[in-house]
């Protein structure tokens, strides 16, 4: 559907309505897999996608979070937390980002 010369498109579209979701573009020389275990969608509130990128010097995690105007925040945060959490579990030390 999109395409952008020199990069590989990911995607991760509502279930159950037309429209909207998430999409992340990766440049086409970088190897990377779609984060099933993070990319979290609850349709018409919370969306989100997330791409391991595997370089040859490093592993970068980049992601695309949206929330739908009017949905709860409350919600929202918990959903935003969950995710989070799930990278803590992987023994990754927030503190020694440069």
């Amino acid at each position: 559907m999109f395409h952008i010369s020199g990069y590989q498109f990911s995607c991760k579209n509502r279930i159950r309505r037309r429209g909207g979701g998430v999409a992340i573009f990766i440049r086409d020389h970088l190897h990377f897999v779609v984060r099933a275990d993070l990319s979290i969608n609850h349709d018409i509130e919370f969306e989100s996608i997330f791409v391991e990128v595997n370089n040859t010097a490093k592993r970068l995690l980049v992601g695309d979070i949206y929330r739908v105007p009017g949905t709860s925040e409350h919600l929202y945060i918990q959903r935003y937390e969950s995710i989070l959490h799930t990278l803590a579990d992987q023994n990754f030390n927030f503190l020694n980002i440069e």
